[in-house]
């Protein structure tokens, strides 16, 4: 996975302890997206008793970063990965954003990807993610594997149906496109230095202490991102008038 994945950085050894010993392995590329040779260069690594072998290659689209892999990256990513025998997991947690910033989530199926995360929480739904199974072989007991590891909700259906209607009515696109034109609109106000590309629905700049302090000071909750980097992330239910409000607060701070 890229060395800042949230599945690598933030979700306090949980491979591990579901896969009974897995280990993560971070590669680089520049926002949040892998670089294939680095991916190359990790694959080419001697296959030897003291190391753990790679097994599959954890992508995320978009980018802890809010960068969106173009569709060839991500299908070049994934057919590399194929080439050396390993599975593919899609970190889709905001796939919304990437699609309505203009990813062709219709690839995804042909791109050899194994298991997708759709997500559902970051679009405005209950606090749940739909699992998209391509490789059928995986789908053997899975319904009793997470029983086992405590992801059986009761009334599971009332988390699910708002996936219908999302997907259904289109909401699920029109939501992440609104939280990316509020992240476009903040980027285009915001008197710091952008860290990366607007893609999808986050902001990073570049932010001394001083003033980062100043904008808490204001009352807004903000904090400092794995790269140092300050993040402002804007969500389906972000309005124009609290973009143009923090913009406000960034101006008389800078």
């Amino acid at each position: 996975a890229h060395r800042h994945a949230h599945v690598l950085t933030d979700e306090t050894g949980a491979p591990g302890l579901f896969g009974h010993g897995v280990g993560l392995t971070g590669l680089e590329g520049a926002s949040g997206r892998i670089d294939l040779a680095a991916l190359e260069a990790a694959l080419a690594e001697p296959e030897v008793s003291h190391r753990q072998p790679a097994a599959a290659l954890s992508l995320t689209q978009a980018t802890e970063y809010g960068a969106v892999y173009p569709g060839d990256a991500l299908a070049a990513l994934c057919a590399r990965a194929k080439s050396a025998g390993l599975g593919v997991h899609l970190d889709g947690a905001r796939l919304a954003n990437a699609a309505a910033a203009g990813f062709d989530v219709r690839r995804i199926g042909q791109m050899g990807v194994d298991l997708l995360v759709l997500g559902g929480a970051k679009s405005g739904m209950p606090p749940c993610e739909a699992i998209v199974i391509f490789d059928r072989a995986l789908a053997r007991r899975f319904d009793a594997r997470l029983k086992q590891s405590g992801q059986l909700a009761s009334k599971g259906r009332f988390l699910a149906a708002p996936f219908l209607g999302m997907l259904a009515n289109g909401a699920w696109m029109r939501h992440a496109a609104h939280a990316n034109a509020m992240a476009a609109r903040l980027a285009a106000a915001c008197p710091f230095p952008l860290a990366h590309p607007v893609e999808a629905n986050g902001v990073f700049v570049h932010m001394d202490e001083a003033r980062l302090e100043a904008l808490r000071a204001e009352g807004w909750f903000v904090y400092r991102f794995l790269d140092g980097t300050v993040r402002f992330m804007c969500s389906w239910a972000t309005t124009a008038e609290a973009v143009d409000e923090i913009a406000a607060a960034l101006r008389r701070i800078a």
